[in-house]
């Protein structure tokens, strides 16, 4: 993945403008202990400021800015984090787990074991740290499948580099093809396709698309019903993305060209469709039994669905807790982390992420018209009041 401008480019107002314009991430290779270092003695302001989450791992020495995050690559914390939670609590009781462990996300840990310059520093997507340690138990992380090899850097650090804390990393890799002229399908044969070059690029990242769940068929439109701006006057007759670039002008509303960006996709009549063919797969990883590397324990696809099956994540009491369990309690005991439970969230999230991306481009479709400001102008806000009282 090619990062969008060099390193020693990099300031801390550029990092704000990438996490707000790009999904995902945005990495920066080959960045060495001694150049970040400098980095941040050139730019102080930088650590302390909360907006700005940056990643850094020693052993594949890369730079890691957080941008977007989509609400599909969200899914495996979500479910992750709920399943941990309720099932403890009714295991156990929810004081009792509350006192044993932490279940959380995007939380900074550092000073990792070899890393003799303190430079590593890393926000998991979702882990369970017990009390009174240093480091998570275990660790989940989500990302594109372009990203898997840095993923496995990132593992390989949590996993031989905590003093034998962290045990389990449970890795989502999601594979993702646009085809340009055509409206999305559910599922498809995205494995077999290379996902975008780029982790974060508006135009070409899309989120998985729908697989035909009563939610998602409930949301869905007729094509006719695309065919209209409903929001703007004079713009009848809008059929397709190039004449509805066309009516932008100063008085465009952007929610309300967000919408019928969402209305010509779901009719297939955008260029690029806000989604693509999606593949999924889990996998998780252990360290050896010599402690030297680590290995994988466990890898399903979830999608496409073909042949994919269902079944749980194989994961023990035992796992979670360690030494540390509570009295009559047994570590072999299975927590049901159930993949087509899994499966259908993310298909749930597929709508809130087209919602994401049509506000996206319609912000790139008016900043190509030259009408993009960053405060409403009279006339849209004229244009908003009269379109919702209409409505």
């Amino acid at each position: 993945m090619e990062p969008t401008m060099d390193f020693n480019g990099l300031t801390p107002d550029r990092i704000l403008k990438l996490q707000g314009e790009y999904e995902g991430v945005q990495i920066f290779p080959n960045v060495s202990p001694k150049e970040l270092a400098d980095w941040h003695e050139r730019y102080p302001e930088a650590v302390e400021n909360p907006k700005i989450r940056m990643e850094y791992n020693f052993l594949s020495k890369s730079l890691i800015i957080q941008c977007m995050p989509l609400p599909t690559h969200d899914t495996l914390q979500t479910y992750f984090n709920g399943t941990i939670l309720s099932w403890l609590g009714a295991k156990i009781g929810v004081s009792e787990t509350m006192e044993r462990v932490t279940v959380g996300s995007g939380t900074t840990f550092s000073r990792f074991k070899g890393d003799w310059t303190g430079s590593s520093k890393k926000l998991p997507d979702a882990y369970v740290q017990l009390a009174d340690t240093k480091f998570p138990r275990i660790v989940c992380e989500s990302g594109w499948s372009e990203r898997h090899a840095e993923l496995m850097e990132d593992a390989r650090l949590w996993l031989l580099h905590t003093a034998g804390q962290t045990r389990l990393v449970i890795i989502l890799s999601f594979t993702e093809t646009i085809e340009e002229n055509a409206s999305p399908e559910p599922d498809g044969d995205a494995e077999e396709n290379a996902s975008p070059a780029s982790d974060g690029d508006p135009e070409e990242k899309a989120s998985p698309e729908s697989d035909g769940d009563p939610e998602e068929s409930a949301s869905s439109e007729s094509e006719s019903d695309a065919e209209a701006e409903v929001t703007s006057e004079g713009s009848q007759g809008i059929q397709d993305e190039e004449s509805l670039i066309a009516s932008i002008n100063q008085t465009t509303v952007h929610d309300d060209l967000a919408d019928m960006i969402v209305k010509l996709d779901k009719a297939g009549k955008l260029d690029k469709p806000l989604v693509g063919k999606l593949g999924a797969k889990i996998y998780g990883y252990r360290a050896t039994t010599d402690g030297r590397d680590i290995e994988p324990s466990f890898e399903k696809t979830l999608l496409p669905r073909e042949g994919a099956g269902g079944g749980d994540f194989p994961l023990t009491l035992g796992d979670l807790l360690g030494d540390t369990l509570p009295k009559g309690q047994k570590p072999e005991e299975k927590i049901p982390l159930s993949l087509e439970t899994l499966v259908k969230l993310i298909k749930r999230s597929i709508p809130r992420t087209v919602e994401v991306r049509a506000g996206d481009r319609a912000e790139a479709y008016m900043r190509k018209k030259g009408v993009w400001v960053e405060v409403e102008t009279f006339a849209q806000c004229k244009r908003r009041k009269l379109s919702r009282h209409q409505g």
